[in-house]
């Protein structure tokens, strides 16, 4: 299993838009068909979320922006792939001669 550091920029806010809160991440290991929400990372703190025991595959991470009356952005996905080991080596070789 593998550890995903995921970090991102939060965007810069207009004088007609609200300060930010948070942003949701999700996760899907099925094209973005299912996701699975993580703790939202509120918008004070250091903008990274971290996945412990990662299978290989392929994901795609969702980042949905919300600002402080709970409005949310339209949300960006990611794709990213965590690569499979190789196979492993043949075990008890052996050698008839005749």
């Amino acid at each position: 299993m593998t550890i995903a550091t995921i970090t991102w920029d939060l965007p810069a806010v207009s004088p007609s838009q609200r300060p930010l809160a948070a942003v949701r991440p999700e996760v899907s290991a099925d094209g973005g068909a299912n996701f699975t929400t993580l703790p939202n990372v509120p918008a004070a703190d250091t903008q990274e979320v971290v996945i412990s025991d990662i299978a290989a595959g392929d994901w795609l991470i969702r980042l949905t922006v919300i600002d402080n009356s709970g409005a949310e952005s339209a949300g960006l996905d990611t794709p990213f792939a965590i690569p499979f080991d190789v196979p492993g080596d043949v075990t008890n070789v052996s050698v008839a001669l005749s």
